[in-house]
């Protein structure tokens, strides 16, 4: 059974290391931990990067229309929606504690879910990494998430993410190489 497991980000390399853009961070580890390469999909407005158990999607559409991407990749590879793992910043969260969850409520506030929900599916589940820290009290939330993250954020990222690809591998039984 293959699981679709999807980061959500904005393309391009102005939005690299942005706080928006972890779940691309998370993707791009987790494709690097299982030896899987990307490759360009423009009719799935994606990349993606397979192995036997999962196809890694980075949806190459902005934010707001993620959904469009996801939908073309699992309808491709006839993966239900319980089977697809959306990795996503929440400012909701504090900085770096990670919960998964199973559905999209109805009132979102990501918009990147949004677009999932009302372009795929409700039924997925959802990795949400947080992002959250004191600064986005003073700062508008649009560029709080474009914002790279701080020296001292950037010291604990790299562990962040490593606990976050422990959790897909363990959950959806993704097998590491060596």
């Amino acid at each position: 059974m293959k699981y679709v497991i999807v980061g959500l980000g904005n393309p391009g390399h102005q939005y690299d290391g942005t706080r928006h853009n972890i779940g691309f961070a998370v993707v791009d580890a987790l494709a690097e931990r299982v030896q899987a390469k990307w490759q360009d999909k423009p009719a799935w407005c994606a990349e993606v990067a397979l192995t036997q158990e999962v196809v890694l999607v980075k949806p190459q559409t902005f934010m707001n229309d993620s959904g469009r991407a996801v939908q073309a990749v699992a309808n491709f590879y006839k993966v239900e929606p319980d089977h697809v793992c959306i990795v996503v910043d929440d400012r909701d969260i504090l900085f770096g504690d990670i919960r998964m969850r199973a559905g999209i409520v109805t009132g979102a506030h990501h918009n990147g879910l949004r677009s999932v929900a009302k372009d795929y599916s409700r039924l997925v589940h959802r990795q949400r990494i947080g992002i959250g820290n004191d600064l986005m009290r003073h700062v508008d939330l649009q560029r709080f998430v474009l914002e790279r993250f701080s020296v001292e954020e950037r010291s604990k990222l790299k562990n962040i993410i490593g606990q976050a690809c422990n959790e897909l591998c363990h959950h959806y039984h993704i097998g590491l190489v060596g």
